[in-house]
Parts: structure tokens; sequence; C-alpha cells
């Protein structure tokens, strides 16, 4: 009974710090970091004002997500080596990029809240960190979703929901390197197209991994019975 308990802990350790991680980027980035990456080059100086009091919050929001994002990645491959140890391994290695290019961006936010901490403190370079940080993190989500198109197959299996949470994986993977890797090469693209290239994907790259986090949480590790022989679910 060890093997399928201990499968069982890692999907619901898995699941659970999916939806940790969503539910961080939900709160912050909307409510602290949106309005600075939006915020016009005359008005970053009112809107720094605003958002100082909770800076370090958002912070802490992204080392939540950056921790959880690190135990995805060790989840995910532990929970899949079992089938394809190879693709498992490759698939995980991805996110584990993905949280590295992530790490660096919060270096980015952390000199930012530096700088902010001063009396006198220079608006434009808060504003140019924390835009940096932007840039390394949309890099970093063209890994990620290399990543997903790796998690897909890996969740697929025919003719059960996990084929259609696999589908959703895969589209959710397109969208994020189509819209990132656009911004590399055109010229003014986060102000003039990236809204409606992502509102093409925006559902598969919001549900994605939050449908996937559910079905690890409900169904993942579990036993089934199949032909009075015990099977773990494993995919």
């Amino acid at each position: 009974m060890k093997a399928p308990q201990s499968k069982r802990k890692m999907a619901m350790l898995t699941g659970g710090s999916i939806l940790m991680m969503a539910l961080a980027a939900g709160v912050i980035m909307p409510l602290i970091f949106k309005p600075i990456f939006d915020a016009e080059l005359d008005k970053v100086d009112q809107v720094l004002s605003v958002i100082k009091p909770y800076f370090l919050i958002g912070i802490i929001g992204w080392v939540v997500i950056l921790i959880t994002d690190l135990m995805v990645s060790w989840g995910l491959y532990k929970f899949y080596k079992s089938r394809e140890n190879r693709k498992a391994e490759v698939m995980g290695g991805m996110r584990f990029l993905y949280s590295a290019g992530l790490a660096l961006g919060i270096m980015q936010l952390i000199r930012a809240h530096l700088v902010l901490g001063e009396d006198n403190f220079d608006a434009m370079q808060v504003y140019e960190l924390v835009i940096s940080f932007q840039s390394i993190w949309q890099f970093s989500l063209i890994i990620f979703g290399v990543h997903l198109l790796m998690l897909s197959p890996l969740v697929c299996e025919k003719k059960t929901f996990k084929q259609w949470i696999s589908g959703v994986l895969f589209v959710a993977g397109i969208g994020y390197i189509l819209s990132n890797m656009a911004d590399l090469f055109i010229t003014n693209y986060d102000e003039l197209y990236r809204e409606k290239v992502e509102l093409a994907f925006i559902l598969p790259m919001v549900l994605g991994e939050v449908l996937l986090a559910f079905w690890l949480l409900i169904k993942g590790g579990k036993e089934r019975e199949i032909t009075g022989q015990k099977q773990l679910v494993v995919s």
C-alpha cells in the first residue's frame, strides 16, 4: 500500500500547490502589478505612490508562487515518471527552467522594493525594474508553454475527462508560446496586440492547470477496481 499512498499524497500536494499558485497570482497581479505594467509614463509616480504600501506583499506573493511552482515541477515529475520516465523528466525540467527564470525576475522586484523604500525614490527607476521583471517573466512563459505541451500527452487518456484536460493544456501551451514569442519580434506587441491574441487563448490559459489540479485532488493516485484487480490511477 505504500506506493499507492505515496502516489495519492503526491497528487494532492501537486494539485494543492497549483491552486495556491493560481490564487496568489489572481490576487497580486490585478491589484498590485497590472496597474504598474499599464501605467502611462507621466502617471508612474502617482501609481507607485498608491501601490507602495502593498509592494512588499506583492513580492511575497511571487515568492509563494515560485515555491509552489517548484513543488509542482517535482510533483508532476514524480506523479508521471512511472508512466513515461524520460518524458516526465523533460517535462519537469522545463518547468524548473521556467521557475529559474521567474526567480531572476523576482530579483528585479526586490531591487525595485529597495529603491521604493528610499525617502525620495526614483519612480522611473522603480518602473524600469518592474518592467524588467515583466520582460524576464514573459520570456520564461515561452518555456512554460513548452512544459504544457509536454505535459499534455502525459495527462491524456482516451475516452476520459483527462483527454479534455490534455487538450486544454495543449491549447494553453500554444497560447503561451505564440503570444510571448511574438513579443520578441513585433514592435509594441504588448500595447497593440497582446490582449487581442491572448483573448483567443484566455480560457485554456486560465483553466488548463486548474482543471488538472482539481482532477489531481479528487482522483489522482487513487486505486480503482478493473476486472477484479487493483489499478493505480496515474494519468
